[in-house]
C-alpha cells in the first residue's frame, strides 16, 4: 500500500477554498463515507461501493491505464482487466475498429471468438484477466457446470475474426458482465463446454 502525505504547505490552498454547494454535497458525501454523486456519474461501479472502495477501485483503474502501451498493441503480451475499464464499450469497439484496419476487413464481417490465452499475440486479439465465472467452473479445458458461486478463470484471449473464417467448434456462450450486479453487459463468451452442462437453467455468467 503507497501513502501519500500532505505537507501543510500543500493544504493551504485546499483550505482556503472558497465553500460551494458542490463541495459541500462532497464533504457530507465523504464523512458519512458514501460514495458522491458527482462521482458515481464517471463511471459504473456496484452501488454498494463506500467512499474507501470506490477510492481504492480508481486508484487500481490509473494504475491499469498507466501500464498500459498502446504502441505495443498487438505485437506484445497485451492484456487488459476489463473491470478496471473507464469505458469498457468504448474499448470493445476501438478493438474492432483496430483489427478492421490493421487487416483490410470489413467492420460488419467481424465477429469475436474467445479462448484461453495461449500467450500468442496478433494485431486483432487482446486478452481479458481477472475475470471469474458464475455458477460454472473451467475444468479440464471447458466450463463446467459445478463449484461456488464465484469461480477464477485463466486469462481469455478475444481475436476478431471474419465471420467466413470463424470457429465452427460447438461452445456453451455465456453473457460478460461488467461486475457480478449484471447491470451491464458487454459482450457473449463462447467457451468449450460439458454438453451435459445447462448453463442458462444455472444461470451462469462471466463477471
Amino acid at each position: 500500500t503507497e501513502i501519500y502525505t500532505l505537507s501543510l504547505h500543500d493544504a493551504l490552498p485546499i483550505c482556503t477554498l472558497k465553500q460551494t454547494n458542490h463541495l459541500r454535497a462532497l464533504i457530507s458525501a465523504l464523512t458519512k463515507g458514501v460514495v458522491p454523486h458527482a462521482w458515481t456519474t464517471l463511471y459504473r461501479v456496484p452501488p454498494s461501493f463506500s467512499a474507501a472502495r470506490w477510492l481504492v477501485d480508481f486508484g487500481a483503474r490509473l494504475r491499469q491505464f498507466a501500464s498500459l502501451d498502446v504502441n505495443a498493441y498487438g505485437t506484445a503480451p497485451w492484456s487488459v482487466a476489463i473491470g478496471l475499464l473507464f469505458t469498457p464499450h468504448a474499448f470493445i469497439t476501438a478493438t474492432r475498429q483496430a483489427a478492421a484496419k490493421a487487416n483490410g476487413w470489413s467492420l460488419e464481417s467481424l465477429s469475436l471468438r474467445a479462448e484461453v490465452d495461449s500467450g500468442k499475440a496478433s494485431n486483432a486479439s487482446f486478452v481479458v484477466s481477472q475475470l471469474s465465472s458464475v455458477a460454472a467452473t473451467w475444468r479440464d479445458g471447458a466450463l463446467r457446470a459445478e463449484g461456488a458461486m464465484l469461480n477464477a478463470l485463466p486469462s481469455i484471449r478475444f481475436t476478431w475474426t471474419p465471420e467466413q473464417h470463424a470457429s465452427q467448434t460447438k461452445n456453451a456462450a455465456l453473457p460478460l458482465y461488467l461486475d457480478t450486479t449484471r447491470r451491464d453487459f458487454l459482450l457473449e463468451v463462447a467457451l468449450p463446454a460439458d454438453p451435459a452442462a445447462n448453463f442458462v437453467e444455472r444461470g451462469a455468467c462471466i463477471v
